[in-house]
């Protein structure tokens, strides 16, 4: 059964319970951390292929705010991408599931959007135009934040 987290002033928020792991990883200088693998209880370590984003944010799965490390892995041969979460002394994962689902080796929607849009050789501006919306609006779009469809994939492909 899912938990609730409840934060000032909001609603009651479902989440699901903390995937916590055990993470191997280097301490640099002047304090930053970079995970090189991670283990699931009684599992074994995952190597951390690549880390593609790091900044401060909320687990909106699960709950809890830290460093958040969007990870590529590859198990069992199939690549994959994962969220590494650093609260205070804990680490706990989330799968990254994209829009359409849970594809193996699939290229996240709004990144193939941006691979189309410069492929094309358009600005933001103009692939907004040709999809009939605002720069703002689009822009929201490439950055992973908002549906698109097939048919706007199609519109950008000349």
């Amino acid at each position: 059964m899912a938990q609730t987290n409840v934060a000032p002033n909001s609603s009651r928020v479902p989440t699901t319970p903390k995937e916590y792991v055990t993470v191997f990883a280097r301490h640099e200088l002047g304090g930053r951390i970079r995970p090189i693998a991670y283990r699931l209880d009684g599992g074994d370590p995952v190597k951390v292929d690549s880390i593609t984003d790091e900044r401060q944010a909320a687990s909106l799965k699960s709950g809890g705010q830290g460093m958040r490390y969007t990870c590529r892995v590859t198990i069992e041969g199939v690549l994959s991408e994962v969220y590494l979460f650093h609260d205070e002394a804990d680490w706990f994962m989330e799968p990254i599931v994209h829009q359409g689902g849970s594809v193996a080796n699939a290229e996240p929607l709004h990144l193939q959007l941006r691979r189309k849009r410069r492929e094309a050789g358009l600005s933001q501006n103009e692939a907004a135009r040709m999809l009939g919306m605002d720069v703002v609006a689009y822009c929201r779009l490439e950055g992973g934040a908002g549906e698109i469809s097939e048919a706007m994939l199609l519109t950008l492909h000349l």
